[in-house]
C-alpha cells in the first residue's frame, strides 16, 4: 500500500506498541481502546474491544484510568491496542 496515496488503507493494515509509547493515563482502558480503533478504522468495534480486553486479562481494567494501572497492566493494554485491527504488519 502506498501510504502517501492511501494512508486511511495503510492504517487499517498496520499497528506499533513500544515502551516509550503509552496510552493517555487520563483515559480507562476502554476509551484508549476505543479512540485508537477509530483511527485504525476497526469495523465492529465494540465487539472487537470486548475480544481483545479478554484475550489480554484486562476486562477487570475496562473502566480504569490507564494512568492507574501497573507498568506490566499498562503494557497489556498497548499490546490489545496493538492487536485491535488485526494487523498484517506490527511493529514491536
Amino acid at each position: 500500500i502506498d501510504v502517501a496515496k492511501d494512508r486511511v488503507g495503510a492504517m487499517e493494515k498496520t499497528n506499533f506498541t513500544a515502551v516509550y509509547a503509552m496510552l493517555p493515563g487520563n483515559l480507562t482502558v476502554v476509551n484508549n481502546l476505543s479512540v485508537f480503533g477509530r483511527i485504525y478504522g476497526v469495523k465492529n468495534l465494540k465487539a472487537r474491544i470486548d475480544e481483545v480486553l479478554k484475550e489480554f486479562d484486562l476486562e477487570k481494567f475496562r473502566d480504569t484510568k490507564s494512568g492507574a494501572l501497573s507498568s506490566g497492566e499498562q503494557t497489556r493494554v498497548c499490546l490489545a491496542k496493538a492487536f485491535l485491527n488485526k494487523p498484517k504488519l506490527l511493529l514491536l
